[in-house]
């Protein structure tokens, strides 16, 4: 019995349809303290409010792991009420990327780097801004300003890649 087919029972039965579910995704920065950690956030946020579970993790090629998010990010997140206060910093790894169906990343250099480091994930590795948004600069050091523009490019790219990900699998499901 496929998802879908387990929700539509659950209907005819009366009870709560369990979140469709779509592919587990890592989302890749440099320090995983700024642009992964938020698009990480705004990516389950987004998920939860289109009552999908979408499995996301962020890391960073150069994180020193267990560093909290930048503090204007937190703050930035936190005014559209997503709580960032309990990220730790995870440092990349090919091994923790191949858990992943997708390896999404701010900046072409990202995607050079993984794919030198581990080519078998060809065709996982793309860039979040892909859609639209493009490189997505790291606003870290920088002005208020430009972490809100960083946010700004991150909110348009999540959204466009769950768009793109929602239709592709209700294409396959109708």
């Amino acid at each position: 019995m496929t998802p879908v087919d387990v929700g539509l029972e659950a209907d005819r039965r009366g009870e709560a349809t369990p979140p469709a579910t779509g592919p587990s995704t890592l989302l890749v920065c440099t320090a995983n303290i700024c642009r992964s950690p938020m698009a990480e956030a705004l990516w389950r946020d987004a998920a939860s409010r289109l009552d999908h579970a979408f499995p996301v993790a962020s890391t960073g090629i150069e994180a020193q792991p267990g560093r909290p998010a930048d503090p204007t990010c937190v703050e930035l997140l936190a005014e559209r009420g997503i709580d960032l206060t309990e990220h730790r910093a995870q440092r990349f790894s090919p091994e923790r990327a191949m858990r992943h169906e997708l390896v999404l990343v701010m900046e072409p250099e990202h995607q050079r780097r993984i794919m030198a480091a581990a080519p078998t994930l060809a065709g996982r590795v793309q860039l979040l801004g892909r859609w639209g948004a493009g490189p997505i600069d790291d606003p870290y050091g920088a002005s208020r300003t430009e972490y809100e523009e960083c946010l700004g490019q991150l909110e348009i790219s999540v959204m466009a890649w769950l768009d793109r990900i929602l239709m592709r699998r209700d294409a396959t499901t109708t």
